[in-house]
């Protein structure tokens, strides 16, 4: 638990190995402690309107220690990140552990005050949360962290083959890494935005006809096009 922190992967481990199995313990330990709090509160003798204290004791141990392996899961997490750049699976893990938080942080307020609905409080925030997710354009995100981490030299390379995964939104970023000084990463951001390209040209991305055809998807062909026709411009000078 505390080599994560510090910023040490155990051997025998790989980084992706040890994100891993913190997530997988996190959401076993959290899935018992849930149901063990649940069953606590459901089944146990109320006097008047309240928990008995020792239920509400309980109840806030198991809540502390699961925030505390939350926070050495998210640790190794950001460990793996710092490593290898962030993936669409990387960022909703992360944003699930965010989520597990809130959700645990609200049992501990409830058992402080007995009128707080943490049910409620935690279907509001997983409403928020969800909306934020879909509103941040997550794989446009990627692709600009990722590349921002490489230039400024936090990342050793930028891993474009992973951005295949990603929407069409991705490509904007890209973009400048054509004229990298690494040889590799500049062919392979080459071999990315011309896949792009094509996919925007033989409509892949238009499968619906003309309701596909959004602003950004528009912006982002242009954009794709001027960069490419300057490379071959560049390339014949050369």
């Amino acid at each position: 638990y505390i080599d994560a922190f510090q910023k040490i992967i155990p051997s025998g481990y790989t980084a992706a190995e040890y994100a891993r199995s913190g997530f997988f313990q996190l959401c076993a330990v959290a899935s018992i402690n849930l149901f063990v709090i649940l069953f606590a509160s459901v089944f146990s003798k109320k006097n008047s309107s309240k928990q008995s204290a020792a239920i509400r004791i309980l109840n806030v141990i198991l809540s502390a220690f699961t925030l505390i392996l939350i926070a050495t899961a998210v640790r190794k997490m950001i460990l793996y990140i710092e490593l290898y750049g962030f993936t669409r699976l990387r960022v909703l893990t992360s944003w699930f552990m965010l989520l597990l938080s809130v959700i645990f942080l609200f049992i501990i307020i409830r058992q402080f005050k007995a009128s707080f609905n943490a049910v409620l409080s935690s279907s509001i925030a997983f409403i928020i949360m969800f909306t934020v997710l879909c509103l941040v354009n997550v794989d446009a995100r990627i692709a600009e962290l990722n590349v921002s981490m490489y230039r400024n030299g936090t990342l050793t390379t930028c891993d474009i083959d992973s951005f295949y995964e990603l929407s069409y939104s991705a490509a904007e970023y890209v973009i400048p890494l054509l004229s990298d000084e690494n040889t590799e990463v500049a062919s392979s951001a080459r071999s990315y935005l011309e896949y792009q390209a094509d996919c925007i040209e033989k409509g892949y991305y238009t499968s619906n006809g003309w309701k596909d055809y959004t602003v950004s998807l528009l912006r982002i062909s242009e954009l794709l096009s001027e960069a490419l026709d300057r490379e071959i411009i560049i390339g014949r000078k050369a």
